[in-house]
């Protein structure tokens, strides 16, 4: 390869899809992924992972000529994969579609909000099934209300959760916030309470 890769022109791109924000991956990514995911590629591909993860991201999203994608896969090819043929292959490619072009705006911003509003309704549609499992196995251990505190049900319903759903987040952080949800939000508000209320 010579020389440096376009950076300007790659944050460009990665920024007009909606994948970047200030220069960092984009929510988004992370939504999408899940928290098992964003585990696995950070164990697979260490400090770097991050540049694979919107990799993933663009080839599932946008065509593979689109700008964003030649730009994650030239991040891709100089942070991860060191393939310098790849990355100045890729940078000429980017170099050449976006010249000159007003429609990549355009597009960009039209992708951009496509792909957000997909991605949020994704990630609300992921969380609400996973709290309805949860909130299925604290149902099914309702007579051990009484006998187990509340949150040891918890515990024991979220043990249970992840065993039996192999793609259910395994977080601390998310099961606090399930936990806040089902206690909070309907329609799992009343049915939390009625499991519970025997401890009243």
């Amino acid at each position: 390869m010579r020389g440096e890769p376009p950076y300007e022109l790659i944050y460009e791109a990665l920024h007009g899809a909606g994948v970047y924000e200030n220069y960092g991956t984009s929510r988004l990514i992370f939504d999408w992924l899940g928290d098992d995911g964003c585990d696995w590629l950070k164990t697979e591909y260490g400090e770097n992972w991050e540049c694979v993860a919107i990799l993933e991201y663009c080839t599932v999203h946008f065509p593979s000529s689109a700008l964003v994608t030649l730009a994650a896969r030239i991040m891709v090819a100089d942070f991860v994969s060191n393939n310098g043929f790849d990355a100045g292959y890729a940078s000429r490619e980017l170099i050449m579609l976006a010249s000159g072009s007003e429609e990549v705006a355009i597009l960009a911003t039209n992708t951009r909000k496509k792909a957000g509003e997909a991605g949020a309704r994704a990630s609300r549609e992921r969380r609400l099934q996973n709290l309805e499992l949860l909130m299925q196995q604290i149902e099914q251990l309702s007579d051990a209300v009484g006998f187990f505190s509340e949150e040891r049900i918890v515990e024991q319903a979220l043990e249970k959760t992840v065993e039996k759903q192999k793609d259910f987040p395994k977080s601390q952080k998310t099961h606090a916030d399930y936990g806040t949800a089902l206690r909070s939000e309907e329609p799992f508000k009343s049915r939390y309470e009625a499991v519970f209320k025997k401890n009243a």
